[in-house]
């Protein structure tokens, strides 16, 4: 009977601890966001009466992404790159995003990412679910450019999709 008792309050101690564990916030608190945008040289233009939330993501979880995505991602990749970490947010946000940042710096999946997740999920509301119109444009100066964006959203739609383009 002893037994069966400490079982039960060491059940029911276990199920209090997982109560009173915080998730970490996906976004960084407003402190440290001040200090990325200026340790990054980060500059976010909102316009007058837009009410939008632009602190960067700490890592790839971001509400409204895509589950396989995020794994993708954590598995390839150490942290989101300053430009993606600013732009998942406001464009989870449907908020127009102009970003301008240096060849390599991962804005092609700072862009993908967040447009075929809410394809995914069928959150997109402009076409039909599903739909073979294109959701997202990538312009590049280069045909060279232009198939390493093309790369990167195929690998993007493989993770998504388990292998199926």
């Amino acid at each position: 009977m002893g037994v069966k008792r400490a079982k039960e309050e060491a059940d029911a101690g276990a199920v209090k601890a997982k109560k009173k564990v915080k998730t970490a916030s996906p976004l960084l608190d407003c402190d440290a966001a001040k200090a990325f945008f200026e340790e990054q040289g980060i500059k976010v233009h909102v316009p007058a009466g837009k009410d939008v939330n632009i602190t960067p993501l700490r890592g790839f979880n971001c509400d409204g992404f895509a589950k396989r995505l995020v794994k993708y991602c954590d598995g390839k990749f150490p942290k989101p790159t300053p430009i993606q970490a600013c732009c998942w947010p406001l464009i989870m946000q449907k908020t127009d995003v102009c970003g301008i940042a240096k060849t390599g710096s991962g804005k092609t999946l700072a862009f993908a990412m967040p447009y075929l997740s809410m394809s995914r999920l069928g959150v997109l509301e402009v076409f039909e679910q599903p739909c073979n119109s294109p959701r997202f444009v990538a312009m590049a100066p280069t045909r060279e450019l232009a198939m390493q964006i093309a790369e990167v959203c195929v690998d993007l739609v493989k993770a998504l999709t388990a292998g199926d383009v």
